[in-house]
């Protein structure tokens, strides 16, 4: 049995894992980067998101949920559980993070050139995790 599918999963899942534990981390860091997201969705969900939370949701809250969210989409992938799934959520995961972590377009100069690198790289992935979500978890028979 090759063990290149589980292989190639585990690479897959290694910036997710890492990257959410940074988040998570980080979450304080992080949060007003995802502070323009909260103030939307507080704008168009806030009594629900109050109803759900109690309060108003944050940008730290965005940070948590994203970072967790990734490292459980990771661990799916490399345990070989729900790798259809697992990639589908990464991949959303990540529309949100490339938007306002790598927003290239905003920037200039050697910057730019930086989060146009993170946005290829993301965009990179989401290819990988497209592809792997076509296969599923298929096995040979």
């Amino acid at each position: 049995m090759s063990r290149a599918p589980l292989v190639i999963r585990a690479l897959l899942a290694g910036p997710f894992i890492h990257g959410g534990w940074a988040q998570v981390g980080g979450a304080d860091a992080l949060a007003h980067q995802a502070e323009p997201i909260a103030e939307a969705l507080n704008a168009s969900a806030g009594p629900t998101a109050q109803a759900l939370l109690g309060r108003e949701v944050t940008g730290r809250d965005l940070v948590l949920l994203n970072g967790g969210a990734m490292m459980v989409g990771g661990a799916a992938l490399v345990t070989g559980v729900g790798v259809r799934c697992a990639a589908g959520g990464l991949i959303l995961s990540l529309l949100p993070t490339t938007a306002q972590g790598h927003a290239f377009w905003k920037e200039e100069g050697a910057k730019r050139s930086q989060k146009l690198q993170g946005a290829l790289t993301n965009g990179a992935l989401v290819a990988g995790l497209a592809l792997l979500a076509l296969r599923g978890s298929r096995r040979r028979r």
